[in-house]
Order: C-alpha cells, then structure tokens, then sequence
C-alpha cells in the first residue's frame, strides 16, 4: 500500500469532493489503516447517483476524460479520469510491454485497440509514451460483415503492432481465423488482453492463432490499471502506484490468502473523481497479499451477455446502456427465455418511468432486436440481482459471428409488407437508402420508406402509420407523398428511387414515374455544385469549428458529396444505375479522374466504413478531404456544362 498516496487522495476528496465531506479529519499520526477500513464501501449505484457529489471542485479540466462503463450488470456509469490518472496508466502500460518485449522499439509504432460492439467508436490519438507513437482505437464490427478475403486484408494492418482487446473479442476473433489460411493471419508483436477474465486457455488458444506473445492486465474504464499479469502465472501483481486492492468478504471483513470474496478497488491518482473502496463486482482470492508487490488471482469477472435477434444472430446487451444511462435508469434487467420476446424489468422506485420513456425503450431495443420483438415490462421490489442477458459461455461462438448492426434488410422488408399489405390508400411503397446498399453502409445509414398515397399525404392518419412504423424501425425515414408530387422532386432523387428502389410491392418504374430529361438533371447539378462549394469551403474557413473532429463522420460527409457529384455526371452521360458500387466500379474506369484521387477516395471510403483504422484527424487532414471532395465537385461541375453548351 502506497501510504503517501492514499493520504493525499483522502485529504482532496475530503476537502474538493462534496460527496466525502463525512470524512473525518486524517491526522499526522494517525495510522492510515484504520482510518482507510472505516470509510464505507463505494457501490456502482452510488457512483451512479452520486456522480456530480464525487467530482472534484479543483483541478484542471482541459485533461480530463469521460468514460462511460457497463460493468459486471449491465449498470452504467459515468467516470471523469484526471490526466495525472491517464498518464500513470500510459507508463504502466508501455513498461509492462517493455517487460514482455524486451525492447522500447515498439513504442515508436501505432497500438491497435480492437473492438467488436455496435456503438463503439474509431479513433486514432497521440500516444503519451513516445512523439512518435500513436493509439488506434477501431470498431471492427462493420469490417466483420465483409467475405473472410476482405476481412483479412483489412486485419493486415495489425502485423508487427501491439494490440489490445477484450477477452470475449479475443474469443470471436480465433472463431473467424479458422476460416482463414494460418500463413495469412497477421502476427502481431504482442497481444494484450484486459477488460474480462481471462483463462489460461484463452491465451494459449489466442497465441496459437496470431503466432505471437499473450499477456493480460487486470483494468477497469472507472479505475484504470490494477494489476498486471505475472510472468509464467494465471495471477495478477497489483500495480501499487496505480491502486490499492482489498478482497473482502459478504460483511466487508479482509480475507486471508486463498479465501475468496469481492475486490475492492481505490484508484490511487484520479483527482478528477476520487473512487475510494470503489466495489468492481469482480471475485477473486489473494495469491500471497504477503508479496511486494502482492499477488491475487480472479476467479469470477465481468463477461458480456447476450441477446438473440429475429433472425438468430447475437448482440452484446451493452448495446442498451447509453439509452438507459441517457434515460436515467440505473436499475434495469433485460431477460430473453425465446426468440422475439424480450422480459424487461426495472427497480419500482424508479420515479422517471414514464410512457414516453417505455415507449422510447421498445423503439430502441426493436431497432437492435427485430420489428417484430415483442417486450413486455416488469416492476420489481428487489433490484439487486437484476442483469441484461445471457452469459456468452452458455453460447456456441460459432453462432454468434460478431455482433450484427441490427435487424438485416430481408426481415424489416419482410416486416412492412405484412405491415403495409392491408393498409388502405397506398399505391406505391419502396426502401431506399444507404443502408440497402453494402458499398456504403456505414454507422450514419438510414433506411427511407417512400410511401405514394393517393391523396392528403399531410392526413393524421400517415403521421399515425409513420410514428408507428418508426417505434419498430428507428433507423426508418418516412416519406408520404402523391406520386404526382414524388415526379416533381428534385430530378436525381427521382433517377435514385428508379434505379434503387426495394420495392414492398408493385414496382416502382418509368413509365409510372418518368425518367427526368438530361437538362434537368444537368441544370438541377450545376445548382447542387454552387451549393455544395459554398458549404464546403465555410467549413474549411470557419475558425469557431471545433478542432476535435470525428474522423469517422468527416469522412462519411466527404464520401456523400463525392458520391453525390459522381452520380450527377454518370447520370448526365446516361448512367440509369446509381448504386454506389455501380458509382465506384464505373469510376475505376473514367479518365477524366486522376489516378491519386481514386485511390484518395478509395481510403476515404473504407474509413468512412470502418474497415480500414482512421487516421489521427487534425486541421492538415480535415483540409486535405475538403480540396478532395471541391476537386471531385469542380470536375462534375465542368462537365455538366459541356453538356448544357453542346444543346
């Protein structure tokens, strides 16, 4: 136990955090143990509930960093990490990879956080143990959807880094290299596994798929680094500046070698938000509490649990936690017993269930789940055994293959066609969207259901239908219009519903919805290109953007205009086709784009997707994407002239 330490953590929470103003005062000379054990234990709920008390009044704000955090239950949690925090856990990590290595040269290279979770994010930051070193965090579930061919060669990428992930990633991930020829996979320098338990069995079986050195870490996103992995061993040494460990028993009593119980931890550096006697919910024994540093063993840990959608696949139930943070919920048990049902329940003194917000929970888990799940809702008096799910080791690996990014096309068109088939004044309905479309689906696709009525589209009864149908779809757009309004819409919208249409039934086609001529197409272009400069270049000049850009959505946006201003020229030329594949095939093969570009947008693309790593977005970045896409537009510009000029 770091003395010092915990005296000067108990001293700035007593005095800058409201939530310890209980603390009695710590003395000279009093002897810091006794005093620790009579501070009460600190639960995920009251973290939870307490989050704005446990915040410190003093510090430096600019460094510090939100996590947010499921846990063991599914319970979310919001943690403010300080930069003294954050940069004690970037020297623990870098030495224990220097130890495992034997060598600092990897500090100069790019680590690799692999992730497999829906709302996950990709970025790429700075790394704090080397100027030339960098982090990349990237969400591998939309790179999982492509053929194994594709999945490999954007895997690739990982050779000869170091590379952290979960250990149920890790798990799915050796399911999926079974189907890849062993002298393809990629080997990494060292694979780190940290965030769940982590078996022996595990590792032996991760290392004989990469070829490559496996370690683990005993880490929390509320705490940081607590232990790492011993050498040889299936146990952890604490990292004794990082944090103090305490396995307790049921009565909060400290227990003897090999006898097991919860592990208490207290995250010795975050002044932002001091967790002290923080409870993890992990189970565990002491090795030899005895050691310096002292060494224990987990035996029960945090694992995902899973839900099964309509069509059979999986999802990880953390999925929900940020709606059910946003909605306040702290208390909430999402359990499936078949296919299509989902039992949710949620602790009866919760006082913000309302309607609005039930109604807001089924739209949210019907859009991970399928249209189709029915959910019914369950007050409880007992809360305490409330979890979302099932665990992933009752589940055969080979059936989950990832987590998918909702229900698939064919069971939402299948859905509304039984929806929409008795549904009186309809005479048109069709999908279209990004989301249709594999070239260029992407987190920010939608789904727009184009509905022609036979008049008043404005009637109550369409709002009705539409708000309905969104409640099972969220991901849905709908648009009510008569047909004859639908033909006097913009002139490439009417070439894109043509050509892209799924159609719910009778088919959409020209001589119901006329093709519009070349001019328009060219006149209705040239007005998109003025306007689509003009936007670009505010945002290129615009000094109040924030510097903090997404480099996920910034590439999205500039894949949109591209593609948008392709389509107009190849339209122009008589393309009828406009599928982004058709758009990028065609584009493979137009000389008047330069050879750099397509391969610039080509990148852009796979990043917009996230099947490539993004790059560490800064000011050179964001501009060199915003005179890519202007190129792009000029050229379509150009050319939609010519033709006006020729006729």
């Amino acid at each position: 136990m770091d003395e010092v330490k915990l005296r000067a953590l108990i001293r700035h929470a007593r005095k800058y955090c409201p939530y310890y103003v209980f603390l009695p005062p710590l003395q000279i000379r009093e002897p810091i143990n006794g005093y620790f054990k009579k501070i009460p234990l600190l639960s995920r709920q009251t973290v939870q509930s307490q989050h704005t008390r446990l915040l410190s009044l003093k510090g430096d704000t600019n460094g510090w960093r939100k996590v947010q955090t499921t846990g063991r239950t599914g319970e979310p949690i919001k943690v403010i990490l300080s930069q003294e925090a954050q940069a004690v856990d970037a020297v623990l990590l870098s030495l224990h990879i220097d130890r495992l290595l034997g060598s600092t040269e990897w500090r100069r290279g790019r680590m690799y956080h692999l992730t497999l979770h829906a709302g996950s994010s990709s970025r790429t930051i700075h790394a704090l143990w080397h100027d030339e070193g960098w982090i990349t965090k990237w969400n591998l579930v939309r790179a999982w959807q492509e053929s194994d061919q594709k999945f490999y060669e954007a895997l690739a990428i990982i050779q000869d880094c170091v590379v952290t992930m979960m250990p149920s990633v890790a798990e799915l991930m050796c399911a999926r290299m079974q189907n890849i020829n062993k002298k393809n996979i990629p080997r990494p320098l060292l694979i780190l596994l940290s965030g769940e338990m982590v078996s022996t069995e595990l590792k032996s079986k991760v290392s004989a798929t990469f070829g490559c050195p496996v370690s683990s870490l005993y880490t929390m996103a509320e705490v940081g680094i607590v232990g790492s992995e011993k050498p040889g061993e299936s146990s952890y040494q604490v990292e004794e500046k990082s944090a103090i460990v305490e396995i307790l028993n049921g009565d909060g009593e400290s227990l003897l070698d090999g006898q097991e119980g919860e592990l208490v931890v207290t995250p010795l550096n975050n002044y932002a938000m001091p967790l002290i006697r923080y409870r993890t919910g992990d189970r565990g024994y002491w090795v030899d509490s005895k050691a310096s540093p002292p060494a224990f063993r987990i035996v029960d840990a945090r694992r995902p649990k899973l839900l099964r959608t309509s069509d059979g696949k999986f999802i990880n139930s953390v999925r929900f936690a940020k709606i059910m943070a946003s909605l306040g919920l702290d208390d909430y048990g999402i359990d499936q017993h078949q296919d299509g049902s989902i039992a949710f329940s949620y602790a009866s003194r919760l006082s913000n269930i309302t309607e609005e917000n039930l109604n807001l929970i089924k739209t949210v888990i019907r859009g991970s789940l399928g249209p189709g799940t029915e959910i019914k809702f369950h007050k409880v008096t007992n809360s305490t055994t409330l979890e979302a799910g099932t665990r992933i080791d009752t589940v055969d690996l080979n059936k989950v293959n990832a987590e998918p990014l909702g229900p698939d096309i064919p069971t939402i068109t299948k859905w509304l066609r039984e929806r929409l088939q008795d549904v009186h004044g309809i005479e048109y309905a069709c999908l279209t969207g990004s989301s249709l479309d594999p070239g260029s689906t992407t987190r920010f696709s939608d789904i727009d259901l184009n509905i022609m009525v036979q008049n008043d589209p404005d009637n109550q009864k369409w709002l009705n239908l539409g708000r309905e149908l969104k409640s099972h779809i969220p991901r849905l757009s709908c648009n009510f219009d008569t047909l004859i309004d639908f033909s006097k819409r913009a002139p490439l919208l009417t070439v894109r519903l043509l050509s892209e249409q799924v159609p719910l039934f009778a088919i959409l086609n020209e001589s119901v919805l006329p093709r519009p001529p070349r001019s328009s197409i060219c006149l209705n272009g040239l007005y998109w290109t003025q306007e689509a400069i003009a936007i670009i270049s505010h945002r290129t000049t615009d000094t109040t953007r924030p510097i903090d850009q997404d480099p996920i959505f910034e590439s999205w946006l500039v894949v949109k205009w591209i593609l948008t201003s392709l389509r107009y020229k190849y339209v122009a030329s008589g393309e009828k086709n406009t599928s982004t594949k058709t758009i990028l095939d065609r584009l493979q093969f137009d000389q008047d784009v330069p050879v750099p570009w397509k391969a610039d947008l080509t990148r852009i693309v796979n990043i917009s997707r996230e099947i490539a790593p993004p790059p560490y977005f800064d000011q050179n970045e964001f501009e060199d994407y915003a005179k890519l896409a202007t190129s792009f537009i000029r050229l379509t510009q150009r050319y939609l002239m010519k033709i006006l000029e020729s006729e």
